[in-house]
């Protein structure tokens, strides 16, 4: 039984190699055309006994040769198989049958049920008589027009799908790197193996190496200087599997390209794939060198003053209840006369004052809470000697207000009083310094590291209260500038303070002149008439209030409010202390309000991907759907969703899916669309947010706390087929961010339920997605073919003779693709080149040439950004490589270059050599063969040249 011939017609090399593969080893013939054209004349000339085509193909596609072949007598009976993975509707396949196709199958049929399907219609043939082809009711006019009817639904149709899925994508995609960008500190990415993933611009700055010097190097081989470096790898180890806490801190030193070494202080959180494993690791710096450093100025400043204490010539004490010494520097004890400090603690104050006034004016100080300022004494010493002393002593209380101790400085004033004055006050103002700036410098080190900007409130709060010994501190966070609305966010200190106001946008009069002003202003309680104007009580302690602005980016962000116990406005020093903390708190605020943007974008970027993932996999409906809603709760932090169908006459929308509500029975149930809040997001064609709930419309809710809603239509294709529904506990205005969010998620919604529509497995998506891409690239390609005249199908003869070449050097099957990819695209770098070098009609100069080998670098950064290309890569960038690092870019040398460049650069020239140019004409055959042989070893890879020679080189 001899083999049938079957003509296969198949545009893509790659899939009519397979199908060649596959039809040869059930036993048929099998002679390839790649157009519809090529088909035709080949049917004529062979006359096949079977032909199996693809419909979308150039020049004529596989409608128009069907319709073709049935109008020509000779070939009429030639029975003829249509497949297609982008033409699967019922209208395509009835008019393929009507036109005179045998079969209409989808591809991707396994080879077993392919010949099969095949030997059936040739039996089918054999067995009836065909009708001549004058007999057909076939003509071309309605023909033609039907064609391009098909042709146009199903490009728009496609078209449509691909923009708006690319669109959601492409713009997280873009948010996220927007957010990178203006980071404040270093953000980098390693993953599990310690190679950099991602590095923004400010982490390049602070290595001063440009990005891709930095991506895909182990971050602590190369860049970690820290003599404890290893130490600080194990503990990333153990956070990647899960052995110790994700919020990870630590400070190491980093070395530079200009081999500085800068002290950053990392804060590290895990990142995880939808399962849950840790993929790398997130970390943010500060550089704190130059903190490093003033802390180490602070701690010998206070090595100073501990010295002053010891050696100043002024006594320095603190005295306790009933006026006895606990404390007193070896000046005091020379000053009164004793020998120790053990036995001046035997010592009452007040006994050695030489009058009972002097001695009752103190007492009447200790018991009226009062300090020591510059209170001029008369003493005896210990030798019973008078001596003039100058006090200065503060009175000190615990946080309960209760004595502790006075603290302070005798001066001897006897010959000298008025410069030993001058020096206690002075010692006085710079300990008053340097314990708040002490203060602030904690302060800001605990901020630094936290990427919750409630928790950065939280802490600033509890901090600030402390600070300056303020009695209460508030942080209000500004809701509505306009309105002057503001929020409670967190507060430290007396229980009263903004009592039963919490979690509600309220408005306080006396501080309108903050958003005013945008400066600090001191409120008295005298002139407060609380009650009326503030609606709230004050603790009867806090006599005072003082508000600064916190401002971020020019704007009133938030407003730092201070009790304080004192009538009297604080002091400059205070004030502009507390100035200096509401930056540190702004930067705080900013540095994690990015962290929280970044790891949200990381985090909807993840979700869509899953989604992704979820629809592409083939999913059933339901689990789709159910990956959604529960991304819709996670990411849009709302406490229920639903998805509404429309009914076919539209008045109605069914309940389908949900999850949040605890109420039963809801599934299924219908609601008018006039009567219903979803129904007139339906009405409208937009989205909607309903800041109240109206139970009378949705009366299975009367028994939950939502306060209010978000509706949005699910378009496909431009038609209203539901609505995707969300209830939310607070009745605040979503943000923009979060309704574009919300709506990508709609059109998610709206790209499951048609993908369910219209495709049955995984390998149909497949399919149509890699067929997209390829469509796309083949179009690059042709692009710069008929933009470079002088090499005017070049691409396409080079590509095909690359692919020949790797199957006969057995080149790993599953990357047979992207090679042809990355040599259709391996000039696209030329797009960068001017017209006046990339068309000139004769030779570059050196200027000329210097800026033509610059294509490979353009054709990596055109490329790069696209995920699904990077395989594709090593043709576009590495082809002008050569084997003994002359080459361009970057010099790479033997098998530093790839393999996939080494292959496509002895195909590249030999087409070019062998082609005419305005310059030169084409070499012959011979004289090609003997330069390549010649460049074995210099440009070319020995290997692929011998290869490339015992193919092509037959004499």
């Amino acid at each position: 039984m001899t083999n049938k011939m079957l003509l296969l017609v198949e545009d893509s090399p790659t899939q009519s190699f397979r199908l060649k593969i596959m039809l040869e080893e059930y036993d048929f013939d099998v002679i390839q055309a790649n157009s519809g054209r090529e088909a035709y004349k080949l049917a004529i000339e062979r006359k096949p006994d079977v032909i199996l085509s693809d419909i979308l193909m150039p020049e004529m596609d596989g409608f128009e040769l069907c319709h073709s072949i049935q109008n020509n007598e000779d070939i009429c009976d030639i029975p003829i198989i249509l497949q297609s993975a982008n033409y699967q509707s019922k209208e395509d396949r009835d008019f393929g049958l009507d036109i005179g196709a045998d079969a209409f199958i989808p591809k991707g049929i396994p080879g077993e049920e392919l010949s099969r399907l095949i030997h059936q219609v040739l039996k089918d043939n054999k067995k009836k008589k065909r009708k001549d082809a004058s007999s057909k009711e076939i003509v071309n006019e309605p023909f033609d027009i039907l064609h391009a009817q098909r042709m146009l639904y199903r490009l728009l149709e496609e078209t449509a799908l691909l923009e708006q899925a690319n669109s959601a994508i492409k713009t997280e995609r873009n948010r996220a790197q927007q957010l990178l960008d203006v980071a404040s500190v270093m953000m980098v990415a390693i993953d599990v193996n310690g190679l950099v993933m991602m590095i923004n611009p400010k982490g390049c700055k602070i290595l001063g190496y440009e990005l891709d010097k930095i991506i895909g190097k182990d971050w602590f081989a190369n860049f970690a200087a820290d003599p404890n470096k290893l130490e600080v790898k194990n503990h990333y180890i153990e956070m990647l599997h899960f052995q110790s806490e994700p919020d990870y801190y630590v400070e190491y030193l980093i070395r530079n390209k200009a081999g500085e070494e800068r002290l950053i202080a990392w804060h590290s959180t895990l990142i995880t794939d939808e399962a849950g494993h840790a993929t790398g690791i997130l970390s943010s710096g500060e550089d704190i060198t130059e903190k490093k450093i003033a802390e180490q100025k602070i701690l010998e400043s206070e090595e100073k003053y501990h010295s002053l204490f010891n050696n100043i010539p002024d006594g320095v004490f603190q005295i306790g209840e009933g006026g006895y010494f606990l404390t007193a520097n070896p000046a005091i004890i020379q000053i009164l006369g004793y020998q120790s400090e053990e036995e001046l603690r035997k010592v009452n104050f007040l006994d050695l004052l030489s009058s009972p006034e002097q001695k009752a004016n103190c007492i009447e100080f200790i018991q009226g809470c009062k300090d020591f300022l510059d209170l001029e004494l008369e003493l005896k010493n210990k030798a019973g000697k008078t001596i003039f002393l100058l006090i200065n002593a503060k009175y000190i209380q615990d946080l309960d207000g209760n004595f502790r101790y006075y603290e302070g400085t005798l001066t001897d004033i006897t010959n000298i009083k008025l410069y030993e004055s001058e020096l206690a006050e002075l010692y006085q103002q710079e300990q008053r310094r340097v314990k708040h700036l002490g203060a602030l410098q904690k302060i800001s080190n605990e901020l630094v590291g936290i990427h919750s900007q409630k928790r950065v409130m939280e802490v600033a709060a509890e901090q600030g209260r402390l600070f300056a010994d303020h009695s209460a501190c508030a942080i209000l966070k500004v809701i509505d500038e306009d309105k002057k609305q503001v929020r409670i966010i967190a507060k430290s200190g007396l229980n009263k303070l903004f009592p039963e106001i919490e979690g509600h946008n309220i408005k306080i009069s006396p501080i309108e002149e903050v958003f005013e002003k945008k400066k600090p202003i001191f409120l008295n309680r005298k002139d407060l008439n609380v009650p009326k104007l503030l609606k709230f009580n004050l603790d009867w302690e806090i006599q005072s209030i003082n508000a600064y602005p916190i401002i971020i980016n020019g704007k009133v962000n938030s407003i730092m409010i201070f009790g304080r116990r004192s009538e009297e406005e604080p002091p400059e020093w205070e004030v502009a202390l507390i100035e200096l903390l509401t930056e540190r708190v702004a930067i705080a605020l900013e540095n994690a309000q990015l962290f929280e943007e970044i790891n949200q974008s990381f985090e909807r970027l993840a979700s869509l991907r899953s989604i992704d993932q979820a629809i592409s996999s083939n999913q059933n409906l339901d689990n789709t759907i159910e990956i959604l809603l529960n991304q819709v709760l996670k990411q849009l932090a709302v406490s229920a969703v639903c998805i509404m169908l429309c009914e076919k006459n539209k008045d109605v929308l069914i309940y389908k899916w949900g999850k949040g509500p605890e109420t039963k029975d809801i599934y299924g149930k219908k609601f008018y669309v006039d009567k219903s809040m979803g129904g007139q997001a339906v009405i409208e064609k937009h989205t909607i947010f309903f800041p109240r709930i109206d139970i009378n419309l949705y009366p299975y809710l009367q028994n939950e706390k939502f306060l209010s809603a978000v509706a949005t239509p699910i378009l496909i294709k431009g038609e209203i087929k539901g609505v995707l529904e969300v209830f939310k506990m607070d009745s605040d205005s979503p943000s923009l961010d979060w309704l574009e969010f919300f709506e990508t998620l709609a059109r998610q919604a709206a790209i499951a339920l048609d993908n369910y529509e219209l495709f049955t497995n995984l390998q149909k998506t497949n399919v149509d997605l890699s067929e997209a891409y390829d469509a796309t690239i083949q179009g690059w390609s042709r692009a710069m073919d008929l933009r470079d005249k002088e090499t005017e199908g070049h691409t396409q003869r080079v590509t095909e003779m690359t692919i020949n070449l790797a199957i006969k050097m057995n080149y790993p099957q599953e990357k047979l693709i992207h090679l042809r990819r990355g040599a259709l695209l391996h000039d696209i770098g030329k797009m960068g080149i001017p017209d006046r070098i990339l068309l000139k009609e004769g030779p570059l100069n050196d200027e000329e040439w210097e800026i033509m080998r610059k294509h490979p670098e353009f054709a990596y950064e055109l490329l790069a950004p696209i995920e699904y290309l990077w395989p594709a890569l090593e043709i576009p960038y590495c082809h002008h490589e050569k084997w003994d690092g002359s080459g361009y870019p970057r010099g790479l040398k033997g098998e530093e270059i790839p393999l996939a460049a080494r292959i496509f650069s002895i195909v590249d020239v030999w087409d070019a050599l062998t082609s005419d140019r305005p310059y030169r004409k084409a070499w012959p055959a011979k004289q090609t063969f003997a330069h390549i042989r010649d460049q074995r070893g210099k440009h070319f890879d020995p290997y692929v040249t011998d290869l490339f020679l015992k193919f092509y080189a037959k004499e």
